[in-house]
């Protein structure tokens, strides 16, 4: 039952973002939709939310959204995102007007273990149209391994 709820929100998530264009000129293979498959954090796996993880590219804007099994958004974060080579910088310190930089929607999301109020360092182990692995050394000095599958 949870692989055919899972199956259709790729199926949403992919209907959703075919929508997009690719604004400002192709930003290259980051573009689009990739859901979060697995998380290890030093060698273990991570227990993730019971909710799915999406991450969306576009221009240099980056939404991870968290979506239940009702297709809910349940929490969404907007950052910004700079590549240089297989290095993936994601920043979550943006403000709007009379908020704190890094806070309420501009904040990093907690669950993937991103620098708060910061930028997010992420080497690019791989990167293929279906597939995308990026590596996250943490302040506190974790080795954090993301594998995410694209869904558009």
């Amino acid at each position: 039952m949870k692989h055919t709820l899972r199956i259709l929100l790729t199926a949403l998530a992919a209907i959703l973002a075919g929508a997009c264009t690719h604004n400002n000129g192709d930003i290259g293979p980051l573009f689009g939709t990739w859901a979060l498959d697995a998380m290890q954090i030093d060698g273990e796996e991570a227990v993730l939310p019971e909710a799915d993880t999406f991450m969306q590219f576009q221009n240099r804007v980056v939404m991870v959204k968290l979506i239940d099994s009702r297709a809910t958004t349940l929490s969404y974060n907007v950052g910004s995102w700079q590549r240089e080579a297989d290095v993936l910088e994601l920043d979550f310190n943006h403000r709007q007007d009379g908020v704190e930089p890094g806070t309420g929607i501009y904040q990093a999301p907690e669950w993937l273990h991103f620098v708060d109020r910061g930028t997010t360092v992420l080497q690019i182990l791989s990167l293929k149209s279906g597939g995308m692995r990026l590596k996250q050394l943490t302040p506190e000095g974790q080795t954090i391994v993301y594998d995410f599958h694209k869904t558009h």
